[in-house]
C-alpha cells in the first residue's frame, strides 16, 4: 500500500493484500475486508463516493457520499469526502490544487485519456478556482509490459515517443502521454509510482490473470 500525504490531503493507492471489489468474492468477505479498510485506514467520518467506471472522459463533482453515476473522474471541493477510483492496470491519477481544497481522482484507461478526462478534469479545477495545480500518479500496466495493438497506435499517433516494438508486439507507455498532458498544462507531478501492475506480483493486474479482482484509489 503506497500513502501520499499533502498538507490535509491524503491518496492511498491500495495493493492485493487486500481486495475491495465485490466481483468475484462472495459479498460478506468483501463487506469484512471493507470494514478492516476503514478501520485500519480511513479516519473516523469520512464519507465515500463512486462511481460506475466506463472509461469515458466524463469528470463528475461529487458533493455527497455515495453513488455519483456513470463517468471516470470525481473532484470535489467537499471536506472529509473520500473519492473512490477503481483500478486493475489503469493509471490512477489525482490532480489537486496546491492549497490541497480542490482535489480530483481519475480512472486514466487508454480510452479516458483519448476522450480527454484529464484536460477536462484540470478545466473543472480551475474553473473551481483552483491556480497552480499538482499530481500525483499511482501503479500502474507501464511500458515494460503494456502490450497494445494497431489501433492505439493510431490513436496516440501524436506521442510516438510512448511505444516501442519487441519482436514484432507493440508496448505502450501510458503514463508518457499522461506525463506530457500534465506538463503543456502546467500541472507539476509531485509524485509517480514505477510499480508496474503486469509484472509486480504486488497489485491485481486484469492483463496479468484475466480476472478483475479491484485496488483502489482513495
Amino acid at each position: 500500500m503506497i500513502k501520499i500525504e499533502y498538507k490535509n490531503l491524503k491518496i492511498i493507492f491500495t495493493d492485493n493484500r487486500i481486495n475491495l471489489s465485490y466481483k468475484h468474492i462472495p459479498y460478506d468477505e468483501a463487506k469484512l475486508n471493507w470494514e478492516r479498510f476503514r478501520s485500519n485506514y480511513l479516519y473516523k467520518g469520512l464519507k465515500l463516493s463512486y462511481l460506475t467506471q466506463i472509461h469515458s472522459g466524463i469528470v463528475r463533482v461529487a458533493n455527497k457520499e455515495g453513488w455519483q453515476g456513470w463517468g471516470d473522474g470525481l473532484i470535489t471541493e467537499k471536506k472529509n469526502l473520500g473519492l473512490i477510483i477503481f483500478l486493475a492496470d489503469c493509471t490512477p491519477l489525482t490532480v489537486f490544487d496546491v492549497s490541497g481544497s480542490i482535489i480530483c481522482n481519475l480512472h486514466c484507461g487508454w480510452r479516458s485519456v483519448h476522450h480527454g478526462i484529464i484536460q477536462r478534469a484540470i478545466g473543472s479545477i480551475r474553473s473551481m478556482g483552483g491556480e497552480k495545480l499538482l499530481a500525483v500518479i499511482g501503479p500502474s500496466a507501464k511500458g515494460c509490459c503494456y502490450e497494445v495493438k494497431e489501433d492505439v497506435v493510431e490513436r496516440f499517433s501524436e506521442y510516438p515517443q510512448a511505444f516501442r516494438m519487441i519482436n514484432g508486439k507493440i508496448f505502450f507507455s501510458l503514463n508518457k502521454v499522461i506525463r506530457e498532458i500534465l506538463t503543456q498544462y502546467n500541472v507539476e507531478i509531485l509524485y509517480e509510482s514505477k510499480l508496474c501492475t503486469i509484472c509486480c506480483q504486488n497489485f491485481f493486474s486484469y492483463r496479468r490473470t484475466t480476472v478483475s479482482y479491484t485496488h483502489l484509489t482513495l
